[in-house]
């Protein structure tokens, strides 16, 4: 078997939002450290998709601090 190369790696923290591409980074058990590890839920508890929110493609989501930043693209048309 050959051995894989990989041109980009993307994480995207929160299910259904904008990823950003890093350099390296940790696999876990399940999967890639900080990869749709969060979701969001409405004010019932249900979680929230591009399915009924497709604007949700729109936020960007990135590292900031001790926390994550958050950005929405605005469109001027």
């Amino acid at each position: 078997m050959s051995p894989i190369q990989l041109e980009e790696i993307w994480v995207y923290p929160i299910k259904s939002m904008k990823g950003y591409k890093v350099d390296q980074v940790a696999l876990t058990t399940t999967g890639l450290s900080n990869d749709r590890s969060m979701l969001l839920v409405n004010a019932q508890g249900t979680f929230v998709t591009q399915r009924t929110q497709p604007e949700m493609a729109r936020i960007s989501v990135e590292p900031y601090e001790d926390s994550w930043k958050l950005k929405h693209k605005i469109s001027n048309s």
